[in-house]
């Protein structure tokens, strides 16, 4: 069964339509990279998967049953979401902050078990963090604030995560450990939704790709060799774009020309 079946999906931003017409799947064990330029609806799109904005027309099913019907923490339960990284005011220490993943596994008005806390300490240690375990979390740069929310997901335990420009705020070093992990949770058989909005990430994960149609309000849904070709990128960023072959790293890249 497919962790993930969006039909049909519109949404608008009354008159403006934002996106329509998107269909799409992932299953376990799958990365989909959503690329497009800014505004095009990516982050719309994610939170209309993890119910924050309705659609206003289509559906969403989560492991073939309908969005609707899931509680807050049974949606929590099966799908994990990281938003786009800003400015946090938590003033929690890591290891608290990590174990609040545990929430939707543990009773209501109940307070976390030993259990919790020795999950989160066993994702600090395997992400490597367990030297932040008692620092704050507002006081982490953001490649380490990252990471921890990375360290939060594997202790709530989802079978989807959905990352909304997970690499956005992160210096070139911290990009590439992002996209590592993302790459490890799919081999761990989480089904993984991340959007970017440079193609060069979805060229090196070289998975299913989801490109904006900025003419059609909607998103095209391939393999990166069926889709990130130099034709398509340069339509779908209104610029012109080459995709080459690098030959020291043996990888496809995208190169923004020059506009004359």
């Amino acid at each position: 069964m497919k962790l993930l079946q969006v039909k049909g999906a519109s949404y608008a931003y009354p008159p403006e339509t934002i996106f329509q017409h998107v269909d799409f799947a992932v299953e376990a064990g799958e990365i989909l990279t959503i690329l497009g330029p800014n505004g095009i609806g990516k982050s719309t799109l994610l939170r209309c998967i993890v119910n924050l904005l309705k659609l206003r027309s289509g559906e969403v099913l989560i492991a073939g049953k309908p969005l609707h019907m899931f509680s807050n923490r049974e949606l929590a339960q099966l799908v994990g979401f990281i938003p786009q990284l800003t400015q946090q005011v938590y003033n929690y220490v890591v290891r608290d902050y990590v174990v609040m993943g545990r929430a939707s596994q543990v009773g209501y008005l109940s307070r976390p078990s030993k259990k919790d806390f020795a999950l989160a300490e066993e994702a600090l240690a395997e992400l490597k963090l367990s030297h932040f375990a008692d620092r704050p979390y507002n006081q982490l740069s953001g490649g380490e604030q990252q990471r921890v929310n990375f360290a939060r997901i594997l202790v709530q335990q989802p079978k989807l995560i959905i990352l909304d420009e997970p690499t956005s705020a992160l210096d070139l070093g911290n990009q590439m450990l992002v996209l590592k992990m993302i790459r490890q949770l799919a081999e761990k058989g989480f089904g993984v939704i991340m959007t970017t909005h440079d193609p060069n990430q979805a060229l090196r994960l070289d998975t299913q790709v989801g490109l904006a149609d900025k003419e059609n309000r909607t998103f095209r849904f391939g393999t990166s060799e069926e889709l990130l070709t130099s034709e398509k990128l340069s339509t779908a960023y209104d610029t012109p774009i080459i995709v080459t072959r690098t030959v020291e790293a043996d990888q496809k890249v995208c190169v923004p020309l020059e506009v004359k």
